[in-house]
């Protein structure tokens, strides 16, 4: 389970390894945030991939606003990924691997 060691909870995060002058993991969560400002796209870091620090946030009033900053930071189109996994799996099928 991911814990933000601010406390705040974590909706949607990408994560991988860091390495060279980064810590041992590095990633981006969207978590929920306080009443100014209900969602936040941040930076996070991890030495044990468990308990993460979080830094360079973007504040966003709604959730559409912050899944967007989301997609931008992490470059990812969760749409385009399912089509693909799907497609793939047709093929798989189609071959029986």
């Amino acid at each position: 389970m991911m814990i933000l060691k601010n406390g705040s909870r974590p909706l949607m995060w990408s994560q991988g390894l860091g390495g060279g002058s980064s810590r041992n993991f590095i990633g981006t969560v969207l978590a929920e945030w306080d009443k100014l400002h209900p969602f936040v796209v941040w930076r996070m870091a991890s030495d044990d991939g468990d308990k993460w620090d979080t830094y360079e946030g973007t504040y966003c009033e709604t959730l559409e606003e912050a899944t967007e900053v989301f997609r931008k930071k992490t470059g990812t189109d969760y749409q385009r990924q399912s089509e693909a996994l799907s497609t793939q799996m047709k093929i798989e099928r189609n071959l029986n691997v």
